[in-house]
């Protein structure tokens, strides 16, 4: 679940984030710690500017409560805070129609990407066009509840859709 809100914070200009809310502490767990853990680059993985656990977190548990009337919002006790990006790479396919020229290019940035990952011992577990976001000028991989060591034998921790991601080919 995610919505866009601006930051104001320090007093500085607004700035457009994200709020990644889930519901599951393992999912949130799984990526707050692979992002936390590991040196990822914010050239290629969204960077998390706050995170919030609402078993841990008394202000961010208050929030929430005082949203539950929402139907929409009950359950949500943890939060993710990532920059806005404009657009995912399905919509940029779909809205932008890129010439073959500009798809080798974001294919590029998305395998510059995966390998930066691969690097740090990381598969992403669930890629696929939605998971793969543009920030400013690049290209950035977002969604990595999913993702596992490589060498823990076995990825995809969550199936969220009908494809396979292509690390789970044998």
């Amino acid at each position: 679940r995610i919505c866009c809100h601006e930051l104001h914070a320090g007093g500085g200009a607004a700035r457009k984030v994200v709020l990644k809310l889930m519901r599951e502490k393992d999912q949130f767990e799984r990526e707050r710690d692979v992002r936390e853990k590991q040196e990822l680059d914010a050239r290629y993985v969204v960077d998390t500017l706050a995170a919030f656990d609402g078993d841990v977190d008394a202000a961010f548990a208050e929030a929430v409560a005082k949203e539950a009337s929402r139907d929409d919002l009950k359950g949500y006790n943890y939060a993710l805070v990532m920059p806005a990006a404009d657009r995912n790479l399905q919509e940029i396919f779909v809205k932008e129609r890129p010439d073959v020229n500009a798809v080798r290019y974001l294919m590029r940035q998305v395998g510059e990407a995966l390998q930066h990952l691969h690097e740090q011992g990381i598969m992403h577990g669930d890629l696929k066009m939605l998971n793969v976001v543009r920030v400013g000028e690049r290209l950035q991989l977002i969604d990595l509840d999913a993702a596992a060591a490589i060498d823990e034998g076995w990825a995809g921790a969550k199936f969220s859709s009908g494809t396979l991601p292509p690390e789970m080919f044998a």
